[in-house]
């Protein structure tokens, strides 16, 4: 089953190929997709009704179907529990990060009512080493911030953190209603078929 993921707000990123782009693929690979979900789609305003407009013109016979990230905890590793996403209202916070699109997590954490006090970007898939650990705590106590704040994706890069707490945002997808029945059809009938 081809589930092709495209970001709501730049479905087909920079339409250059990687290494010189941000697509995997190029946009003809379109077609071969069972399913489109649009990832980010609340987040992209109305750039995601758009762009579900082009993607059911130019493929009516693909579904398309929308997504939206959400979060719902905060893992507190050294207390090895989770904790409520209130815990972050009115807290300096140093938030830090290696996604290809920070911005949105950035964003995030403002409107979950941290007091982002620096923001620090890595690469995506950054593989992060002591001195980088050293460097983001000595900004934390600088800023006179209560909490270093990273994703769930770069905690588990993380060598081991002294000195201010660190809390990493889960974050989960919310599915369009019908998205989940339509894959477990499609997976049914691909089963069937092979069965045959």
């Amino acid at each position: 089953l081809n589930i092709l993921l495209l970001d709501a707000a730049r479905p087909f990123g920079t339409a250059r190929l990687f290494p010189r782009g941000d697509l995997r693929e190029g946009v003809w690979a379109v077609r071969r997709a069972h399913v489109i979900l649009l990832t980010r789609f609340n987040d992209a305003g109305e750039g995601g009704a758009e762009t579900l407009a082009l993607l059911e013109k130019l493929w009516p016979e693909i579904p398309v179907y929308t997504s939206s990230h959400a979060p719902r905890y905060l893992v507190e590793p050294a207390a090895r529990r989770s904790v409520g996403l209130e815990t972050l209202s009115g807290m300096r916070v140093v938030a830090f990060c290696g996604l290809a699109a920070g911005s949105a997590y950035f964003k995030t954490l403002r409107g979950l009512g941290a007091e982002v006090v620096e923001e620090v970007r890595f690469p995506d898939h950054f593989r992060y080493r002591i001195p980088h650990v050293v460097e983001l705590e000595e900004s934390a106590r600088r800023l006179g911030a209560h909490a270093l704040v990273t994703t769930e994706k770069d905690l588990v890069r993380l060598p081991a953190l002294v000195g201010p707490r660190l809390y990493a945002l889960t974050v989960e997808l919310d599915l369009q209603p019908g998205f989940e029945d339509f894959v477990l059809e499609r997976v049914r009938e691909l089963v069937q078929n092979t069965a045959d």
